[in-house]
């Protein structure tokens, strides 16, 4: 496991031990960030159409794909 992966397991735990209403709290912060909000969307989106067939398309050539579109 590198060390990205192993600080990213200590805050998902930290996170999944919190009591709900603090739980509620960081994602309302977490969701303020327009940018990351919108990355969790896209991630979203990606997981559901996992179970549609059709072309497979990798999340970071989804993600630059749809930043673009955007940024027009």
């Amino acid at each position: 496991m590198s060390g990205a992966t192993a600080v990213g397991e200590i805050f998902y735990a930290a996170f999944r031990a919190l009591p709900p209403a603090q739980k509620e709290s960081v994602l309302e912060r977490l969701l303020r960030d327009r940018e990351l909000k919108q990355d969790l969307f896209d991630l979203a989106l990606i997981e559901r159409g996992k179970r549609i067939k059709g072309r497979a398309i990798e999340a970071r050539a989804y993600f630059a794909r749809s930043r673009t579109k955007t940024a027009r």
